[in-house]
């Protein structure tokens, strides 16, 4: 029996070894992440793309009308109040159903976030 065992425990081993492959891993040039992957990645970047991507100068970037901006600005005005309106009537739940202490301040601590970011929209 233990003649059979062994046979058979030295082939899944060494099947499992096979299956395991290597670890590569590189930072990537854009995001400056580590990226780990069973796959080498491409060849070396130079050191200074990095820093390159990062000392981006102004007219590199896209470029929105006044009155675009003026349209995102109010929606995201309009999110901000609908979801400070949700939040307060979360508040009032939690309030009316005597929820614990932290779930109520956590609530609170939502409200004045929300009234900050809204504070602080044009």
């Amino acid at each position: 029996m233990r003649a059979a065992i062994l046979p058979a425990l030295l082939a899944l081993l060494a099947w499992g070894g096979a299956a395991q492959g290597a670890v590569f891993s590189r930072v990537d040039p854009v995001s400056g992440m580590v990226v780990v992957s069973n796959m080498p990645g491409p060849a070396a970047a130079p050191a200074a793309a990095p820093a390159a991507a990062r000392s981006a100068t102004a007219g590199q970037f896209p470029r929105v009308s006044a009155e675009q901006q003026k349209q995102l600005d109010g929606t995201r005005r309009e999110i901000l109040e609908s979801e400070l309106g949700s939040e307060q009537k979360a508040l009032d739940a939690a309030a009316r159903s005597r929820a614990a202490a932290d779930i109520v301040q956590r609530h609170v601590a939502n409200v004045e976030a929300l009234k900050r970011e809204l504070a602080g929209t044009r």
